[in-house]
């Protein structure tokens, strides 16, 4: 993590390109993550996401997905049911590259606050689309059992 906050620094940071900033905020981030340094992570996670944002950046989706996946589960992790709730929400509604994963964790928090024994029918259409993207994560098919109880939408 010293070598991250060295070149995040207000010495080096303003050298960096704004790919090699954002780089350096995820690894930071996920270096976090594996340290169980949740609360931290979720705030770099989101640096990362915002400076992405900032800088128009969508190419390769997949780290984009992966910090809302870590912002959103660190957040769990130290008990900010709203921090994840608002970074999932954030990128699920505003964003067609998203994975299932994220949009499934969204629904099955979208689900638990409903505090309905069933599945509301925007539930399950969050589950229906992130089957569509995911089709064969296990993950995804997990919590589309658990939600709406084994059964077919």
């Amino acid at each position: 993590v010293k070598v991250y906050n060295r070149a995040l620094s207000p010495e080096t940071g303003p050298y960096l390109t704004p790919d090699s900033f954002r780089d350096i905020c995820f690894d930071r981030a996920y270096a976090l993550q594996r340290l169980m340094r949740y609360e931290e992570a979720v705030g770099q996670f989101r640096m990362y996401l915002n400076k992405a944002n900032k800088d128009q950046h969508d190419g390769g989706r997949d780290d984009i997905d992966q910090a809302v996946y870590g912002a959103a589960t660190c957040a769990l992790r130290v008990e900010n049911w709203d921090e994840a709730m608002v970074v999932l929400k954030e990128y699920v509604e505003g964003s067609n590259g998203i994975s299932g994963r994220n949009i499934a964790l969204f629904a099955l928090m979208q689900h638990v606050e409903e505090g309905a024994d069933e599945a509301s029918s925007y539930t399950r259409e969050l589950l229906k689309q992130a089957l569509q993207r995911d089709p064969k994560s296990p993950f995804v098919y997990w919590l589309h059992r658990i939600v709406t109880g084994g059964g077919g939408f």
